[in-house]
């Protein structure tokens, strides 16, 4: 008798609770939906006021996982600046052999840094896609980095 005691009081608990667990659960359910359509409605509106001129960058984004912001970030160079190809060439070449792992460098650094350059230069081809200009080339120690381009897009 003695033993089912402790049953007998875990049934009276988990009866008294059960109904407070349920409408906790519900509530919290309901919470959860909400929060998801308010965010998918701000990323409606976020998507609409960036309008069309985004959405190459959008999708350039998207291929090389770095945003145009990021890859600024990186280079040490504003976002109005990125077509001065010169300096942007200067920050990646001396950031690029600053990590060097040779030299006790960062290889994941470096290649966040080619990266970037990558970044950059897929958005000024688009841009000059769009103007129907010829696109710039990067030249990197007397080279054009079309060609290392297309081999660091592979990784």
């Amino acid at each position: 008798m003695n033993s089912q005691m402790p049953i007998k009081t875990l049934t009276r608990i988990i009866t008294a609770l059960g109904p407070i667990l349920i409408r906790s659960l519900a509530e919290a359910y309901k919470q959860h939906i909400a929060n998801q359509a308010a965010a998918q409605s701000r990323g409606r509106v976020a998507s609409a006021a960036a309008g069309a001129s985004n959405g190459a960058s959008d999708l350039l984004t998207q291929k090389t996982k770095i945003s145009i912001e990021e890859a600024c970030q990186i280079l040490n160079v504003k976002k109005e600046n990125i077509e001065d190809i010169v300096m942007v060439a200067r920050r990646f070449e001396h950031l690029h052999k600053m990590n060097d792992p040779s030299r006790s460098g960062s290889f994941y650094i470096q290649r966040k840094i080619e990266n970037a350059k990558d970044r950059i230069q897929l958005e000024l081809l688009e841009k000059a896609k769009r103007e129907g200009k010829a696109p710039p080339a990067f030249t990197i120690n007397g080279q054009s980095s079309s060609s290392s381009s297309s081999s660091s897009q592979s990784t």
